[in-house]
């Protein structure tokens, strides 16, 4: 099993000649198989940047008709608003089974509708000619062809769903957008300090046991460790965490993902090197590489 990026960065498209090697598109990555390009027919996708604008036309390559599976894992604009310009979503006799979230303002239905409201967009999704059927998740497992996936709740501003896919010999984890568990409203006077630190220490607990010995870990590392100090509570983490979870859960290969808009490409060598450092000096084997668009890894 193997993972394509076609969208890497996070928050908002940076195109231009400082973001060539790694690429600007927002988040979207493609899963196949290592003898093909779809499960037993099947395409499995996770997110909807505007990476997959040129995914679709890849797809469209492909023998007709096509039943393609959409993970989201949360509904920010960077992750789903490259969506109304999925060439397949226009083609008829399409499937589209989109996963995600459950919202309890909005179904995922209307979120996606929303985007795509005449005031935004000029063709809204009831005039698309592929079938979307839409899937609200909790926690739990579910399969899809012969993969099965394991969805857990992340820590982001809004409902976001992490993704650990399985094929029997390999897995492949998405952390999505996430950052450590803390006690945004305690201080040391508060009387629930003790209840707090506890519930807190248990949701980073159950998140090493999410990420516990994975062949490889995408994870949120948006932020250097000084970038976090002034973005604590945005719902990113920096290359700190992301290093010293993937070494805590025996993760085999990290990549750093969710590249901050600011972060040039010579930036993210830097960012690279000195998560490796990291890596090294605690001892550890971690392979750690970066994300880059049209890059697979295994």
């Amino acid at each position: 099993m193997r993972l394509k990026f076609w969208g890497v960065r996070g928050s908002i498209p940076t195109p231009g000649p400082t973001t060539v090697k790694y690429g600007g598109n927002t988040t979207c990555m493609q899963i196949i198989p290592d003898d093909g390009e779809t499960f037993e027919g099947e395409v499995l996708i996770i997110d909807a940047g505007t990476g997959i604008r040129e995914l679709g036309l890849e797809l469209m390559k492909l023998p007709k008709p096509l039943k393609i599976n959409l993970l989201i894992t949360h509904t920010h604009m960077d992750h789903i608003n490259g969506f109304p310009f999925f060439v397949p979503a226009f083609i008829p006799g399409t499937t589209i089974n989109i996963y995600g979230p459950l919202h309890y303002e909005k179904s995922l239905e209307e979120i996606f509708a929303g985007q795509m409201d005449y005031s935004y967009f000029p063709i809204s999704t009831a005039q698309l000619a592929a079938g979307l059927n839409y899937h609200e998740l909790n926690e739990g497992e579910f399969e899809i062809s012969s993969l099965k996936v394991r969805a857990h709740y992340m820590n982001h501003p809004v409902l976001t769903l992490g993704y650990r896919i399985t094929d029997g010999t390999s897995s492949i984890l998405f952390s999505g957008d996430h950052e450590p568990y803390f006690d945004i409203m305690g201080d040391d006077s508060s009387e629930d300090e003790d209840d707090v630190k506890a519930i807190v220490e248990q949701q980073n607990s159950r998140l090493i046991d999410f990420f516990n010995g994975v062949d490889l870990l995408v994870c949120d590392a948006a932020y250097t460790p000084e970038e976090y100090e002034t973005h604590r509570g945005w719902g990113h983490s920096s290359t700190d965490h992301a290093v010293d979870w993937a070494i805590e859960a025996g993760v085999k290969t990290l990549v750093l993902f969710h590249h901050e808009p600011n972060h040039s490409d010579d930036k993210l060598d830097e960012v690279q090197e000195y998560a490796r450092k990291r890596a090294r000096d605690k001892g550890s084997s971690l392979e750690v590489q970066t994300a880059a668009e049209m890059k697979i890894f295994s």
